[in-house]
């Protein structure tokens, strides 16, 4: 019995002796047991902060695909830079500046619709002056976007209904010429007297809406024609904006009223009453908009002869057949007896 409690006495203060060891451990950082025995074997100790990250082992097993994978033939140059940033530009890792500068250089791709509008916005600021891809990225265009000719988007730019594509011999001989483009409006209007032939040419009005694509101070053109009297400017509710209709050259300037006729004017009396106003009408013989006119009330439609009777329908069966057991025996002859 004295050995079985010696024994036991031994196992525990084995055991606290093996967590007093973990704890000191946790606290100051010990080698782990795999430390010691690199330790042993001369090898430099494992610690925690010494040991490769998730995100090292994971740019590790980037590297080594990328190394042993051969470049495609014909790359380009921004596929080798990428393929030179994913590997960490030779031991410099995933996570090194120069990786981070590289991927940065490369420019996020950019639908072809939204690559469209930006060109357009830039050729619609120059208002009509042709604009080489140089001068286009000089504007603000963004590097990013080719428009070598051909590619996607100098032929959609080419495309549009509202872009004139030309050419220029190039500055160096035995290079290809320099294409260019330019916004033109829907008339082809780039100033004040070309707005005024336009305006001229159409007796029947030209909407604000319809020229004021054409340059950036078109409508103040327009406001300086019709303070010159060459132009009549007039609001339209139908179409919600201003309207310019031409004066004629031939017409005479406005004469100013006799002051008899202006007396006279003033002297008629109009009735205030709508009615007295259209019997004053009817005794000039002129018809007044006032009237209103005797509708003749439409009849009611009639029925058709050959309408369909409605079906009468049979009495039904009331009698529960499938409960035979109520109707044996005596009937109840009222509702409150039995």
């Amino acid at each position: 019995m004295a050995d079985d409690n010696g024994g036991n006495s031994n196992i525990m203060a084995t055991l606290a002796s093996w967590k007093a060891g973990r704890a000191k451990l946790r606290t100051e950082g010990a080698p782990a047991p795999a430390a010691d025995a690199a330790a042993s074997a001369g090898a430099a100790p494992v610690t925690a902060s010494a040991r490769p990250t998730k995100m090292a082992r994971v740019g590790a097993r980037a590297d080594a695909r990328s190394r042993s994978t051969p470049p495609p033939p014909g790359g380009s140059a921004g596929a080798a830079a990428a393929a030179a940033a994913a590997s960490g530009g030779g031991g410099g890792g995933t996570g090194s500046p120069a990786c981070a500068a590289t991927a940065n250089a490369i420019a996020p791709s950019v639908p072809l619709a939204k690559q469209v509008k930006d060109a357009l916005a830039i050729l619609r600021a120059a208002e009509g002056k042709p604009l080489s891809a140089d001068d286009m990225r000089a504007a603000g265009l963004s590097p990013s976007y080719d428009l070598t000719p051909g590619g996607k988007l100098h032929t959609e730019l080419v495309r549009q209904p509202r872009v004139a594509h030309s050419t220029r011999p190039a500055p160096t001989p035995g290079q290809p010429p320099v294409s260019r483009l330019a916004y033109r409006s829907e008339h082809g209007i780039r100033d004040a007297d070309a707005l005024l032939r336009h305006i001229r040419a159409r007796p029947l009005g030209t909407k604000a809406a319809d020229v004021r694509d054409a340059y950036r101070a078109v409508l103040d053109d327009a406001d300086r024609l019709v303070t010159r009297g060459l132009v009549i400017r007039q609001y339209s509710y139908e179409f919600a904006c201003d309207v310019f209709f031409p004066c004629d050259p031939r017409a005479r300037p406005a004469q100013p009223l006799a002051s008899e006729v202006v007396r006279l004017f003033h002297e008629v009396e109009v009735p205030a009453e709508p009615a007295e106003l259209t019997a004053a009408l009817r005794r000039q013989g002129m018809p007044s908009a006032l009237a209103t006119l005797q509708r003749r009330k439409v009849p009611p439609l009639e029925r058709a002869q050959g309408q369909r009777k409605r079906r009468q329908q049979a009495p039904r069966n009331v009698t529960n057949a499938h409960l035979p057991e109520l109707f044996r025996g005596a009937q109840p002859e009222a509702i409150d007896k039995r």
